[in-house]
């Protein structure tokens, strides 16, 4: 079963699993506790896949309520349903529960520190899932691009094409992830459980990025002609603090295609 199947990410496993069951926030509100316990119940799953969050980084730290009862508790009223069917739960984390201070990345037992609210409520959804469930994959990942959701790509590519000038940060370092290779992956560990014990994994397109880097080889694969200047962080003043160095390290499965080879097939599906 997959929980938010009409997000960016949720559309791809749905894509990657066609006969899975599939929820969305209209048919269930991960916040309202009973309700998912009853959801859940009335289906009686194998696998329960949430792609569903609260992913507004930056409203994140004015809507703290909602940006908490969806990536919190929600985790854990999914993780109780879980735990109450027997089902297993696959839940979908961020390289934001780091603080970015390890320059070299973070293995799947690095100690969290989360320095966003998104990243702290992630963290504490994390931390919920443990308490409740043996059987768990907490997925990792990180700059997600896709079709069907708002991402980095679509918008530059977008500025690109009408000659915007743009002013990217160059100052926070991380791994692009296509949502078509992820929802591979999960769908993978769905059909191949045996070779997958369960815990945190780090999944991400191979290979490391700045923004300002993403973006410049976004323009050169769409070979527009918009003049990209770097900026720092500190310049660019969003309202939620990013890590500067936020990389996955993936030490327990195979890796996925490199993220320019990953960004040269969405751009040419989505053409």
């Amino acid at each position: 079963m997959i929980i938010g199947s009409q997000g960016m990410l949720g559309s791809a496993v749905l894509r990657a699993l066609p006969h899975a069951e599939s929820l969305d926030k209209k048919d269930i509100d991960i916040t309202k506790r009973n309700r998912v316990l009853q959801k859940i119940s009335s289906f009686r799953p194998d696998i329960i896949i949430n792609c569903a969050a609260y992913t507004q980084v930056d409203k994140a730290e004015k809507e703290r309520e909602l940006c908490y009862e969806v990536n919190c508790k929600g985790a854990r009223h999914l993780a109780e349903a879980a735990k109450k069917v027997g089902a297993i739960l696959i839940h979908i984390s961020t390289d934001y529960v780091f603080d970015g201070n390890e320059k070299d990345g973070y293995n799947e037992d690095a100690k969290t520190n989360p320095i966003n609210f998104y990243g702290r409520t992630k963290a504490d959804g994390e931390k919920e899932i443990t308490k409740i469930l043996d059987t768990y994959y907490i997925i990792r990942t990180s700059w997600l691009f896709g079709k069907g959701g708002k991402n980095f790509v679509d918008t530059i590519k977008e500025k690109c094409l009408r000659d915007k000038n743009l002013a990217i940060v160059d100052d926070q370092k991380g791994s692009p992830t296509y949502t078509e290779d992820l929802a591979s992956f999960i769908g993978e560990v769905c059909k191949n459980m045996n070779n997958y014990p369960f815990g945190i994994y780090h999944i991400t397109n191979k290979g490391t990025c700045t923004w300002l880097t993403f973006a410049k080889e976004i323009k050169k694969m769409i070979k527009a002609k918009c003049a990209i200047k770097k900026i720092t962080s500190a310049e660019l003043q969003a309202p939620a603090k990013r890590p500067s160095h936020s990389i996955l390290r993936n030490n327990k499965a195979k890796p996925l295609r490199s993220w320019k080879d990953a960004l040269k097939a969405y751009l040419e599906e989505s053409s």
